[in-house]
């Protein structure tokens, strides 16, 4: 047909001072005062099953968080050329702030409780389907770095984002700089992949195995 439906294992590893509130945010109980003021987010937009995560109160361990996803109708191959995301969450960063008022002082920029954030996605689509994968991303500051990795081995997809806050704040003469770390993690999640097909439709993707 026309479409194939999607499903891949993703994992989610995370680490820092903010690991505890979103430990305990996941379990119900209430996050402390300093981790509701964190600027870090991971935002889903697909259904989840299978989901295991590890220890949420073994703190001094990342905490890790392995599901499946799948989303109905994922490739369109009528479209040409077709286009597909890598399916990890999205990094949810702090927006620049805004041009201060005329004798204002500017405010730093907040980043929230230091943490680190790795992500990693691999999918299996139909044998044959060729792949070409955009080019990572690696941008490093003093208060926070961002790399990426993106292959693909035959009709295997794989990919990966790892962020790293340093820092709790960004100094407001540094406004310029962290608009153009914002901008190099926003440009880099809106990269897709480029598939195309055999010439016989393909069977619907399959998981692909855990290793």
């Amino acid at each position: 047909g026309a479409y194939d439906n999607s499903r891949s294992p993703v994992s989610v590893s995370m680490s820092g001072v903010s690991h505890l509130g979103v430990v305990m945010k996941l379990s119900g109980a209430t996050p402390p005062p300093a981790s509701l003021t964190c600027g870090q987010a991971l935002v889903l937009c697909y259904d989840l099953s299978s989901v295991n995560a590890s220890d949420p109160y073994a703190t001094r361990e990342p905490f890790t968080v392995d599901y499946d996803i799948s989303m109905p109708k994922f490739v369109d191959w009528s479209k040409k050329p077709v286009r597909i995301p890598a399916l990890l969450p999205q990094l949810g960063l702090p927006d620049p702030p805004a041009k201060p008022a005329a004798g204002a002082v500017a405010s730093p920029i907040e980043l929230g409780a230091p943490l680190e954030v790795e992500t990693h996605m691999t999918l299996h689509l139909p044998p044959g389907t060729r792949v070409t994968a955009p080019t990572g991303t690696s941008v490093q500051r003093d208060y926070a770095t961002f790399v990426s990795q993106y292959s693909a081995k035959g009709p295997t997809v794989i990919a990966s984002r790892h962020i790293h806050f340093v820092l709790r704040e960004v100094p407001a003469e540094r406004a310029g700089d962290y608009s153009a770390f914002l901008r190099a993690v926003l440009n880099d999640q809106a990269q897709d992949f480029t598939v195309d097909r055999p010439e016989s439709p393909p069977a619907e993707s399959t998981l692909a195995p855990k290793p």
